[in-house]
């Protein structure tokens, strides 16, 4: 059966569907628990409202995914997550294999790029190649809602720490596809 979604409402779908298959699958973010949100409505105990600190907010989320859980932290401007660059970098995308996979980071980082109506220029960046070329971390740029759904789902799968750059732009788009599509496939 398919389903027309926008962008976003894949992505919150996605993300919904994340937190109901495992207690240990967490959201982090700026605004994630507004009023409203799909999340909250759905699972309200896995969803924290962050303070404006990215890097520490960053360095719990690493921390935790190093204990078993599947954490995903929310940047509404990769300007922000740049503040969090090192705990992205340096740790999380080589934390495998510092530890020559025996302790793992499953670290998610949906981070939001490009411009939107009212961003000055210090906030329209993408920085796409800084993380295209980090090793150690799974880089994830849908384009479509049915890649930004199965991309979110294939990430918290993952073994590795990954990175969704989002572009705002997409936020205006929207796709019939079929949400139990067994057959979709992720190529890293």
């Amino acid at each position: 059966r398919k389903k027309k979604l926008s962008f976003l409402e894949a992505i919150d779908k996605a993300t919904v569907e994340v937190l109901k298959q495992n207690k240990k699958n967490l959201l982090f973010g700026l605004e994630v628990t507004n009023q409203g949100s799909p999340y909250v409505k759905a699972r309200k105990e896995q969803v924290f409202e962050t303070p404006v600190s990215e890097s520490s907010n960053t360095g719990l989320v690493v921390g935790l995914s190093t204990e078993g859980y599947n954490p995903t932290i929310v940047y509404g401007r990769v300007e922000f997550a740049m503040l969090a660059f090192d705990q992205i970098f340096t740790q999380a995308s080589r934390w495998n294999y510092m530890f020559n996979n025996k302790s793992r980071c499953r670290a998610n980082f949906r981070i939001q790029v490009g411009r939107q109506w009212g961003n000055g220029p210090q906030h329209t960046a993408n920085y796409h190649s800084i993380f295209l070329q980090s090793l150690g971390l799974d880089v994830y740029i849908p384009s479509t809602p049915e890649e930004a759904f199965f991309q979110i789902k294939h990430m918290n799968r993952s073994n590795k720490p990954s990175v969704m750059l989002e572009h705002r732009y997409l936020s205006q788009i929207s796709q019939e596809f079929e949400l139990n599509n067994k057959n979709y496939k992720i190529n890293n």
